[in-house]
């Protein structure tokens, strides 16, 4: 897999010693790795889309049908479905589940179209696969990765379905728990540019690693993460 080799000067900078484990790097977030914050928002959901689950029993309420555009890479996947499903047990009861519907996409291409920075292209399979889970019946829709989240824009303006964005899921949580200053990790573009600002519209501080930690962190979530390798060091 390609390497990061040109990274954008952000504001904040901390430094990185070492090579992370999968430990550090979600202790960077402070508590916030992503199948914490988003299954709590998603139990809770409050935001431009509105998100009921109600008490009692099922007869009682209907519960909206969650689009999962995934695959990106089925790892991460894999913990949104898990999460989720976890969220719903603990609030209606042990034997129920979240009501979902996942389009999984070939991750080898898409990861190929964000190195190499094809944004418009990225976007085209997005939005089929977005569209593809609307038609299905999903109520809305989510991406199963931070960096797809470049193309968030477009995919919403294009299909018919409300799409969640995982940075305002996120801003939500840092608010709840009362916190105005966060680190954050991952790719080289979620690190740099779009992410960043939807959390500063927030009143959010943000710090990223400096450079070479940047580097270390993008080639580890690229060549190791997305492969389901969890390497001590």
């Amino acid at each position: 897999m390609a390497k990061a080799d040109r990274i954008d000067k952000p504001q904040n900078l901390w430094p990185l010693p070492g090579r992370p484990n999968r430990r550090a790097l979600a202790g960077r977030l402070g508590g916030f790795a992503f199948g914490q914050w988003f299954a709590r928002w998603m139990a809770t959901a409050r935001g431009s889309v509105e998100f009921k689950l109600e008490t009692g029993t099922a007869s009682e309420g209907k519960m909206k049908t969650i689009g999962i555009v995934g695959g990106m890479s089925w790892e991460s996947s894999a913990e949104y479905y898990r999460r989720l499903n976890q969220s719903i047990q603990a609030k209606l009861g042990p034997t129920h589940s979240a009501q979902i519907l996942m389009y999984s996409v070939d991750f080898h291409p898409v990861a190929r179209l964000e190195l190499e920075e094809r944004w418009d292209d990225l976007a085209a399979i997005l939005i089929d696969a977005a569209d593809r889970l609307a038609r299905a019946g999903a109520d809305f829709v989510v991406l199963a990765s931070n960096t797809a989240h470049r193309v968030a824009e477009r995919v919403e303006r294009s299909i018919p379905r409300p799409l969640l964005h995982v940075a305002d899921a996120t801003a939500d949580a840092i608010a709840d728990a009362g916190i105005s200053t966060v680190g954050l990790i991952g790719t080289r573009f979620v690190m740099n540019g779009f992410y960043q600002a939807r959390l500063s519209a927030k009143n959010i501080d943000v710090w990223v690693p400096d450079h070479a930690g940047q580097v270390c962190v993008h080639d580890i979530i690229y060549d190791e993460l997305c492969a389901g390798k969890f390497l001590p060091k």
